[in-house]
């Protein structure tokens, strides 16, 4: 096995782990949200929210382009 897959998946695993950990922060801000009800939470909750979809996005990206340089 060559060097690009294995680097391609560490890169890809570590990815994942991010865009869990971005995951349960969204859902610890949600539940203080509901459980405070102020806009402080809500913001919180929203900027949360915006940090998630954003790993996503690049984790999704992530493994777009490890799908292409592993058909290569």
């Amino acid at each position: 096995m060559s060097c690009i897959p294995r680097a391609c998946a560490g890169l890809v695993d570590g990815a994942y782990r991010a865009w869990q950990v971005a995951q349960l922060e969204a859902e610890i801000a949600l539940t203080a949200w509901r459980l405070a009800g102020t806009a402080a939470a809500h913001r919180v909750y929203v900027g949360a929210l915006d940090r998630e979809a954003a790993v996503a996005r690049e984790l999704e990206e992530l493994c777009r382009v490890t799908r292409a340089l592993r058909s290569t």
